[in-house]
């Protein structure tokens, strides 16, 4: 009896330690153990809420796995004046389709920190209902037109991406698909990606509704027009792993959109 009280006191000093490691290994100072487990695990973490994020979500990218994509000299690289506010994103057609470069910053969405050097370096961010342009009553309620394109928040002539068009993106890049798209640079420790194809996936961070401005440098998580149910749509996201995840979370979280043309 005594052997296996050892063991069972052992194994739990162990976990003790490898989450304290996790904690200092992703510089979440001051936040909770919680908290930085699910910046790791990519789930929402929203207090007294019941719960952000959800499970389930699926590795569309691949840790392990090497798998080539489309030639990255075939890329077309180019540019778009939004005709709305006059400011100029970089674009990129990928396979068959061409993808802003940049994070949206339009006047309708949020600032990391409410700093607007912020919104110059990764975009604003947006809950779900003004990302897809409709009431924001959609945020706790099921919309239901998930099917169709949507413009939303993006310029005419683009729309906010749907789960099969982040499917085909994934697809065509091949896999480490994270390390493919993200920058190379701006995210922090040594989680900066290849940037193979111009992507520029950035690490722009979140704004809870139940909490403050999270993760800029650590993580990057971008909407779409997928919705779950009446209170959680699905999203993209990436951080320090090597793949790019499918996950879901509060309509009311703020995240950053890329356009896709129509």
């Amino acid at each position: 009896m005594f052997t296996w009280l050892k063991r069972g006191w052992t194994l739990l000093l162990t976990a003790a330690i490898a989450i304290v490691a996790t904690v200092w290994f992703l510089g979440c100072s001051g936040e909770s153990i919680g908290e930085a487990l699910a910046a790791e695990a990519g789930y929402g973490s929203s207090a007294g809420s019941g719960g952000g994020g959800g499970g389930g979500w699926g590795n569309t990218g691949g840790d392990s796995n090497t798998t080539s994509g489309v030639n990255p000299n075939a890329v077309i690289k180019g540019t778009f004046t939004d005709s709305r506010d006059g400011r100029t994103y970089k674009t990129v057609k990928i396979g068959n389709q061409r993808w802003m470069a940049e994070n949206l910053n339009y006047a309708l969405g949020w600032c990391y920190n409410n700093d607007n050097s912020n919104c110059n370096q990764y975009g604003r961010l947006y809950d779900w209902s003004t990302a897809m342009g409709i009431s924001t009553s959609y945020n706790d309620n099921k919309w239901g037109g998930s099917g169709v394109k949507r413009q939303g928040v993006c310029p005419a002539g683009w729309h906010l991406p749907s789960n099969q068009e982040w499917n085909d993106l994934v697809s065509v890049v091949g896999s480490p698909a994270g390390t493919k798209l993200k920058s190379t640079s701006s995210w922090n420790g040594d989680y900066n990606g290849t940037d193979n194809y111009g992507f520029s996936a950035l690490p722009g961070g979140n704004h809870g509704p139940y909490s403050s401005f999270k993760y800029v440098g650590n993580s990057g998580y971008w909407w779409m027009s997928t919705e779950m149910d009446g209170s959680y749509a699905y999203n993209r996201e990436m951080y320090y792993l090597d793949d790019v995840k499918e996950n879901y979370w509060l309509k009311k979280y703020m995240f950053s959109v890329r356009c896709v043309e129509d």
